[in-house]
């Protein structure tokens, strides 16, 4: 750069280049040169001049400029941060499953064995609400995540076909497997006692 204040290619001490542009070093300028240069800058002649002049760089210069900041990509910050993000939901899908997070009902053995008989309409209340609570976990988790999803887009650290994959894999795990299994004639390996 040849001007004395920017850049180590050429540097130029500040008469180095005045001497360069064609003025002399340590000149002062008097005060009726100032006043036409600022009559000259209010009338837009100066503006005129600059625009005809050649720039200090060339177009292939620009060019390979933009270029280099194109090929940098994302910061590593936000890569570590995707996967962060991506982590924490997998471990949230697993302890979820594992019931973990929201445990699921008390299989029915344990129920039958806990629970007095004397009363049906009470076993019936206690199936009803079970059902509803099963239901408020399915969507508050479904609220949950949409939401967590909402967040981390807007903060632009949302990975749009990592979380399809995760979504995918998570609706045919939670939704069209036990839809399936539930339609179908199969409930699951016997044991070989039952087998006959």
């Amino acid at each position: 750069c040849p001007y004395p204040h920017e850049g180590d290619v050429n540097p130029q001490t500040p008469d180095e280049w005045m001497r360069e542009v064609g003025q002399e070093p340590g000149s002062k300028v008097t005060e009726k040169e100032v006043r036409e240069l600022l009559d000259a800058r209010a009338s837009a002649k100066l503006r005129a001049k600059a625009a005809q002049t050649e720039l200090p760089w060339t177009d292939s210069e620009v060019l390979l400029a933009e270029k280099a900041l194109m090929a940098q990509g994302p910061s590593g910050r936000i890569v570590a941060v995707k996967t962060v993000c991506l982590l924490v939901l997998i471990v949230i899908m697993f302890l979820h499953k594992g019931g973990f997070i929201a445990p699921r009902p008390r299989n029915k053995k344990r129920m039958a064995r806990n629970l007095d008989f004397a009363d049906f309409d009470e076993v019936d209340d206690f199936k009803q609400s079970i059902k509803r609570a099963k239901q408020w976990q399915q969507w508050s988790v479904v609220l949950g995540l949409a939401a967590a999803c909402g967040f981390l887009e807007a903060m632009g650290l949302l990975d749009r076909l990592l979380f399809g994959c995760f979504l995918t894999l998570g609706l045919l795990l939670n939704v069209v497997l036990p839809f399936v299994l539930q339609r179908s004639s199969f409930r699951g390996l016997k044991p070989a006692k039952y087998r006959e």
